[in-house]
């Protein structure tokens, strides 16, 4: 942060019981259940006007100057996610322009499936999540109406496990189901025959 004349961070108030600075948000949408919690913690800040505010507190970096942490909520713009629109074009270029960076979908995949969990891409594409999947080991299904992704994905799942035994890793079999037209003629014949 920006230090005053004195060497102290600008705008930052400080804490006499932790002996830190802080900077300041409104309350926004924290119930009063949280803010219960909070100001047991000592991260309520509660102003001359009566307005309540959360408290995040400074550190002192070891350049002598004091930086706010941040964690990492619903902006992600560090480098194991970039970019975030686009798969980078050193990273797999398929030809897809929209395919996802493996670091963002491995992000996705690691916080919303433990590992053995069950992973469900049904517009997989050029099929990034099903490869990320696999190389975290998790299970996954995936789909996609076009011929193409079908190949695409296909493809790069097998080299996914070809890099993966390469390693010693293990990896699982996986089979391709196609109901393209003639596929599904027969399927709707047979789905009829059993009616």
């Amino acid at each position: 942060m920006e230090l005053d004349k004195a060497g102290n961070p600008k705008g930052a108030k400080w804490d006499a019981d932790r002996k830190l600075y802080f900077t300041t948000a409104p309350r926004g949408d924290y119930t009063d259940e949280s803010i219960m919690m909070l100001r047991k913690v000592g991260r309520v800040y509660d102003s001359e006007t009566g307005k309540i505010y959360i408290k995040y507190f400074l550190r002192k970096g070891e350049d002598g100057l004091w930086y706010k942490d941040q964690p990492v909520d619903t902006l992600w713009d560090d480098w194991d996610v970039r970019p975030l629109r686009h798969c980078s074009k050193d990273e797999l270029g398929i030809g897809y322009a929209t395919q996802k960076p493996e670091g963002l979908l491995g992000r996705v995949v690691s916080w919303a499936a433990p590992p053995g969990g069950l992973v469900a891409d049904f517009f997989c594409g050029s099929g990034t999540t099903g490869a990320v999947a696999e190389k975290l080991g998790r299970r996954w299904i995936v789909a996609d109406l076009g011929r193409f992704a079908i190949h695409t994905t296909r493809k790069r799942l097998i080299e996914v496990q070809r890099s993966l035994s390469a390693e010693g890793k293990p990896y699982r079999a996986f089979d391709v189901y196609n109901l393209g037209r003639y596929e599904r003629q027969w399927w709707q014949q047979e789905a009829l025959k059993s009616l």
